[in-house]
């Protein structure tokens, strides 16, 4: 299989590219920054829109403080973060327990994590003697905390939510709902419980969600309303390019710096498309280990591609087609639009939604994966040869195809 598209040598052979058009859909290149600790270090002293984090704990003195952290599927550097962080803390706070400083993984709705996992990232808070956690949506103790004005409910982890000083970190992102995700979303989706991220996710269903869509957008006033209920105190986020190098550092609170963070965002990670594409090739990635990307990937190439053209995608993730919920919807739904009205009746569940998502894509154009057939076996989608199946497509047009490649998932088309 295929995980890396080495488009020249194996995907697209000299035969091929005399045939075609090719694209390659790659943001504009940003600088660097050399020292994570040195940026960490000036955006906690020098926060936007708030005193120095040092400044707001000493005039707080909270007895308890929870760091929300992302689990393993970020890029977020949590074990090079974690270290001066804590040492602010106790600097500032010299009289506070290290136990009284809960770090809590939050995985929303991914494989749910055991703190074992991480070890590694989190070896500065053990070796402090800080509480150390990991967040289950189904089976963690949870605290209500009301509805949002959509009706959401707010349900979060009970050691975040009682805990006197609430620290998010996380990472500025393209989302294919929340328009761009990082300001809150550690707590208000990977601390959450299962419902309230499926209700606030299933928001989605509608004109005005979607990648890079902020005003109006249900999901975003949602999860923004549900970190103000919340009470968070402060926010660390990360700007990564699509090759996960660090490009800024923002911290300050989660509102704050989100525009900011968004703004960065789209520019680090923005495409802009002049036409779309008669074959897109994308590829989610090499080292998936949920279908986050996937789902993305999805997204991306309904935006870039012609109607009823062709696409082949790129996963090394076999499980990608979904959990047991969608895996069941695509078996036994006779098509997309069955599955639909059952996201309605499920009230947005994911599963259901994955399921009308990935169902959708294989009507609207010709989707092949790189997985075994077996495997897609019974659903909507469809397995191919990656080599072969660009070949036959390429060889059925006329004139020259456009066609454009799309190597991560993390770009957005501006």
């Amino acid at each position: 299989m295929k995980t890396n598209i080495t488009y020249r040598k194996e995907l697209l052979s000299d035969e091929i590219l005399e045939k075609v058009r090719v694209t390659e859909l790659q943001p504009a290149t940003y600088p660097v920054l050399k020292s994570l600790h040195n940026e960490l270090k000036n955006v906690l002293e020098n926060p936007i829109n708030s005193k120095p984090f040092s400044a707001l704990l000493q005039l707080k003195q909270p007895k308890t403080i929870a760091i929300a952290v992302p689990d393993d599927t970020s890029s977020v550097p949590i074990k090079d973060i974690l270290p001066l962080l804590l040492e602010h803390i106790f600097k500032a706070l010299p009289r506070i327990e290290s136990s009284c400083v809960k770090i809590i993984v939050g995985s929303g709705l991914q494989s749910q994590p055991t703190i074992d996992n991480y070890h590694q990232a989190l070896a500065s808070a053990i070796a402090m003697g800080c509480d150390v956690s990991a967040h289950n949506s189904v089976t963690s103790e949870i605290m209500d905390l009301g509805k949002t004005h959509q009706g959401t409910p707010v349900r979060v982890n009970k050691t975040f939510a009682q805990a006197e000083f609430k620290i998010c970190i996380g990472q500025m992102d393209p989302h294919h709902m929340a328009g761009f995700i990082g300001s809150s979303e550690e707590a208000t989706i990977g601390c959450a419980a299962y419902e309230t991220i499926e209700t606030a996710l299933g928001l989605s269903i509608g004109k005005t969600a979607g990648m890079g869509r902020i005003d109006g957008n249900p999901v975003r006033q949602d999860l923004d309303e549900i970190g103000r209920m919340i009470g968070l105190n402060f926010t660390i986020n990360l700007v990564l390019n699509i090759d996960k190098k660090l490009i800024r550092v923002l911290a300050g609170l989660p509102e704050s710096i989100f525009r900011q963070g968004a703004k960065i965002c789209a520019d680090v990670c923005g495409v802009k498309i002049e036409h779309k594409f008669d074959i897109v090739v994308a590829s989610c990635g090499s080292d998936l280990k949920n279908n986050y990307h996937l789902e993305k990937t999805f997204n991306l190439i309904a935006q870039v591609i012609q109607k009823g053209g062709k696409s082949l995608l790129l996963t090394a993730l076999h499980q990608s087609i979904g959990d047991d919920i969608y895996f069941d919807h695509v078996c036994h739904d006779a098509d997309p639009d069955t599955t639909l009205a059952a996201v309605k009746e499920f009230e947005h569940q994911m599963g259901p939604r994955n399921a009308y998502l990935f169902g959708k894509a294989s009507t609207d154009y010709n989707l092949q994966f790189d997985l075994n057939s077996t495997i897609l076996n019974g659903c909507h989608l469809r397995a191919a040869d990656p080599s072969t199946i660009i070949k036959e497509w390429v060889n059925n047009y006329e004139k020259k195809p456009e066609l454009a490649i799309m190597r991560n998932s993390n770009i957005y088309i501006k």
